[in-house]
């Protein structure tokens, strides 16, 4: 039999392990010598992942075998060098075998019969899967490195730097203070504790000093912060796994918490101390303050759209609404200007009560709702039709498609990647017309009913003028979605308020369920000059 020899390798821990690109090679000759087979050509790519199909040997060897009429197989040391995507693998295997090329695995032989494609296709599966095994047992070393007092990053954080502990396969590193950059370290903290300032003025102050971030950075608020929040400078190694295999470990093995893993830099009463001046602050800051202020959260600037905090001046006597961007950047970043709160919330409250909840007003809007619902259900309808149109057109492509594959009609490596797209294009289609169905199903678009609003919007207005602030800033963000602060005016973005629909044992306060379609923003209030 004539054949062709394909190896590969993606990584030197790979070849470490006996997978190297000579070892494949001459296992694969013994192979040929002993079964009598001629090779004809052989193919290598070093340092090139299987999930992908882009590897310039691995394309080079199915043109060859495409052109030639002398090829019988494709000899590899195990189907995971021909591929671990399962995809790319049938596909290409599907297209060697049209033209009378068979894959071979020296290692996984399959006897001739009617099981041998599902022996096959459980091959691809197992290898298909070894890369999320590779990751999970990755993650799972680096927590036992760990546990036996190692440190099992490849990188150390600012301070410290690495020492090699151990030879070959019993290498291991250990974090040790790095007397070059340490004393920042340190510094960082003893002014943060005993000069009164926040982080982003010692971020200030260490950039005037010309000093940088490990990887060269200006020193930033954020960069300071997570400096001073890192247990890792009292000596207390802190990791969690977080990537999407990360599900896949014992609970005992996603997070690493080890204290007195190495040497700190500064003592734990220091660190403490920081961290406990870092809440207090927080507590202070004006994204926590908001929390104080009626408005709260529904806020925006009508100059650069951020967000508006609240803000108190000469020791609480006076409140304030203040853009995001001028208290981060100052007074120059924006041209708004703050905005004195208790009148504001007057405001608010008094156009709540007069406009957004009068009854006319409830009465038109619920109209307006119900009639634009019958228009979205009407929308779902004629989009699922179009919908069964597409779906039909992409099964055919792709019933076409694997015809020409099987015949070869055309460049394999280009049928594949339409393919690819098809099949990609068919699961988005699938996708949509389920959500679609389940949205229309369930009814999650629910038809208002007035007389049940109306008896709810009359508590609302009962409530909002006698309930403390807090309770008041509940009943307003249960129906108002935004309020956009300009010069001359506010404009005001709410649905109908509604009574939420749920257990009486377990029922809040209040609740709310929006009304109208997902993509509309039910109603807009703008409050003139006269008022803002």
């Amino acid at each position: 039999m004539n054949v062709v020899l394909y190896a590969r390798v993606s990584s030197e821990k790979q070849a470490d392990k006996g997978l190297s690109i000579p070892a494949q090679l001459d296992r694969l000759r013994e192979f040929c010598e002993l079964n009598g087979h001629i090779i004809l050509r052989e193919f290598v790519d070093e340092g090139i992942t299987g999930t992908t199909d882009t590897r310039p040997q691995f394309q080079e060897m199915i043109r060859f075998c495409k052109l030639s009429q002398e090829i019988n197989g494709v000899l590899v040391w195990s189907f995971s060098r021909f591929s671990r995507d399962r995809v790319h693998s049938v596909v290409y295997k599907q297209i060697l075998l049209s033209h009378g090329v068979k894959v071979i695995s020296i290692t996984e032989q399959i006897t001739p019969g009617i099981d041998a494609e599902i022996i096959e296709g459980f091959f691809e599966l197992i290898d298909s899967q070894k890369p999320k095994r590779s990751a999970v047992d990755t993650m799972r070393g680096m927590a036992e490195v760990a546990r036996q007092g190692y440190y099992p990053l490849s990188t150390a954080p600012m301070g410290y730097k690495r020492t090699q502990v151990g030879e070959g396969k019993q290498r291991r590193f250990q974090l040790i203070p790095d007397e070059g950059t340490a004393p920042l370290i340190r510094r960082i903290f003893e002014i943060y504790l005993s000069q009164g300032i926040g982080a982003k003025e010692l971020a200030k102050k260490l950039n005037n000093e010309g000093l940088r971030t490990p990887r060269g950075h200006r020193w930033g608020t954020n960069s300071v912060l997570r400096t001073l929040r890192n247990p890792i400078y009292k000596g207390t190694l802190h990791i969690e796994f977080r990537t999407r295999n990360a599900e896949f470990l014992a609970d005992k093995d996603q997070v690493i918490h080890l204290e007195s893993a190495h040497e700190p830099l500064v003592d734990a009463d220091t660190f403490d101390k920081a961290q406990s001046l870092l809440a207090r602050r927080a507590s202070t800051s004006p994204k926590t303050l908001g929390s104080k202020f009626l408005l709260s959260g529904l806020l925006r600037c009508g100059k650069c759209g951020l967000r508006l905090y609240g803000k108190s001046a000469k020791s609480g006597a006076y409140h304030y609404y203040e853009c995001q961007q001028r208290i981060q950047s100052g007074p120059d970043s924006c041209p708004s200007h703050a905005i004195n709160a208790q009148r504001l919330n007057a405001i608010v409250l008094k156009k709540t009560s007069e406009v957004l909840l009068e009854p006319a007003n409830i009465e038109a809007l619920t109209q307006q709702v119900n009639d634009e619902l019958g228009d979205h259900d009407q929308v779902i309808s004629d989009r699922l039709k179009l919908l069964e149109e597409e779906l039909r057109k992409r099964r055919g492509q792709i019933e076409r498609l694997l015809d020409a594959l099987e015949e070869g009609k055309s460049a394999s490596a280009l049928i594949s990647q339409r393919l690819t797209a098809r099949q990609e294009e068919l699961r988005m289609l699938e996708a949509e017309r389920f959500t679609l169905r389940s949205e229309d199903a369930a009814h999650l678009v629910q038809r208002v009913e007035l007389d049940r609003v109306l008896p709810y919007v009359e508590s609302l207005k009962q409530t909002l003028a006698t309930a403390p602030v807090k309770t008041q800033r509940f009943i307003l963000k249960s129906f108002i979605k935004r309020i956009t602060v300009q010069e001359t005016a506010i404009t005001i973005e709410f649905s109908i308020p509604q009574e939420k629909q749920t257990d009486p044992l377990k029922a809040g306060v209040l609740g709310t369920v929006t009304s109208g379609t997902p993509q509309r923003i039910r109603t807009r209030q703008r409050v003139p000059s006269d008022d803002a």
